[in-house]
């Protein structure tokens, strides 16, 4: 039974979704700023951070719109486009990914 929850490839995604979160406050918490800036991580850390964030976020949209027998894909379509309209709603943590070059370039 426990062998089979461990493999189970849902698990992983979630469990990599919690230590992001931890990860994150992590560098927020070591910067002295609220909105990250360059603390002991520097500007690597927080590129690395937010490649993990678009990229576990694509992967949870594209297991989702799975679950409904729909293309992975547009899963992770439309996760995309929630991620980039957050600040819609007043959710501000995602706009520094929209101004990083770095990013951009990737």
């Amino acid at each position: 039974m426990a062998n089979r929850f461990f493999n189970n490839k849902r698990f992983w995604i979630w469990l990599g979704a919690l230590v992001l979160i931890a990860g994150w406050n992590i560098v927020l918490a070591s910067s002295g700023e609220e909105g990250g800036g360059s603390g002991h991580g520097g500007p690597v850390l927080e590129l690395l951070l937010a490649l993990i964030v678009i990229l576990l976020a694509a992967k949870l949209g594209g297991d989702l719109f799975e679950r409904f027998s729909q293309p992975a894909v547009l899963g992770e379509l439309i996760i995309g486009m929630i991620i980039g309209n957050m600040h819609l709603v007043g959710v501000d943590l995602f706009e520094p990914f929209k101004h990083d070059i770095t990013l951009e370039i990737l």
